[in-house]
């Protein structure tokens, strides 16, 4: 299954050739610039595949919650967590600024090179979930739970058990 596969085929052929195209896109701003990696001068990672990914998101729990937000030290939401902890372990990440998770659509950005669609099982596992009609959220596999960015704890959190919501979607880093 390719990504463009992956991707819901109600957001038409922007966002399959965004897939295509390769790596998260931004259209304007500072983030546009620069990958993630880049940007915050990020060191190559020690270890890869999900157990990096799930190392550098491990070591974002506390961190404020913060709607659209993109940096530790601000604060970060669902999206954010997932970008800096692929970016921590590797992968060439430009954040996006206009995506609609609130209406349950998928942004028009592709994910990283490196990324690839799974079953959603392993520690690290990117995770696309539904928790509303009108709303997806992004998380990491656990080995024994789930890691996210949790609007109600106000926090990046690690939680216990299955994900309370049906999953979407599921990619795995291959870096």
């Amino acid at each position: 299954m390719t990504m463009q596969d992956m991707v819901n085929p109600m957001l038409g052929t922007a966002a399959r050739s965004a897939v295509a195209e390769g790596g998260f896109r931004t259209r304007a701003g500072p983030l546009a610039e620069a990958p993630l990696r880049q940007r915050f001068a990020l060191p190559p990672p020690r270890s890869r595949g999900g157990s990096c990914v799930l190392a550098a998101a491990r070591s974002l729990i506390g961190v404020r919650f913060r709607a659209q937000g993109r940096d530790p030290a601000l604060g970060l939401d669902c999206v954010g967590l997932v970008a800096v902890a692929l970016a921590r372990a590797g992968a060439e990440v430009t954040l996006p600024r206009d995506y609609r998770l609130r209406r349950g659509t998928l942004p028009p950005l592709a994910l990283p090179p490196g990324l690839v669609a799974c079953d959603g099982a392993r520690p690290g596992d990117v995770l696309l979930l539904r928790v509303s009609p009108a709303q997806l959220h992004l998380a990491l596999r656990a080995e024994r739970g789930l890691l996210h960015a949790d609007n109600v704890a106000g926090r990046v959190v690690e939680r216990p058990g299955e994900a309370p919501w049906p999953l979407v979607a599921a990619w795995r880093w291959r870096g």
